[in-house]
């Protein structure tokens, strides 16, 4: 079954100390860097979207097809999160990623799954650890 992430994306960036004081560009950049490197969510088959606020148009990063960046553009990223777990044919299937304490409550509402911010990174530390010993085996 394949499953679909849903990631705060400054709620995110502002966990991770490598992109804490960057500028906003930087730090959306090295998140979708971080995500296309480490794929802490797993098969190719699972999509991934990051939701920012903001009304930027694109992310200058070339992001790859499982993974879609958007904007909020003029509502909330939360907003915007609520509104594609409202939306979704099956709840179930989607994981958010956020500290925030009410959209997790919402997500849980709706049968979502919810990761911490800590999850998602651990989850991304496991996934690098395990493809540097997938390459050494191939050696």
């Amino acid at each position: 079954m394949s499953r679909q992430f849903l990631l705060d994306g400054y709620n995110v960036l502002h966990k991770m100390p490598d992109l804490v004081g960057r500028t906003l560009e930087d730090g959306r950049n090295g998140l979708i860097r971080f995500i296309v490197d480490r794929r802490p969510h797993g098969s190719l088959r699972n999509a991934l979207t990051v939701v920012f606020d903001g009304s930027e148009d694109v992310c200058s990063w070339p992001v790859v097809g499982e993974i879609d960046v958007i904007f909020s553009k003029g509502e909330t990223a939360d907003d915007l999160i609520k509104r594609r777990i409202e939306e979704a044919k099956n709840p179930r299937e989607l994981i958010l990623v956020s500290d925030d304490r009410e959209l997790q409550h919402f997500a849980q509402a709706y049968a979502a799954e919810v990761w911490s911010v800590e999850r998602f990174l651990e989850q991304a530390r496991k996934t690098a650890s395990g493809a540097q010993g997938r390459k050494a085996h191939s050696r």
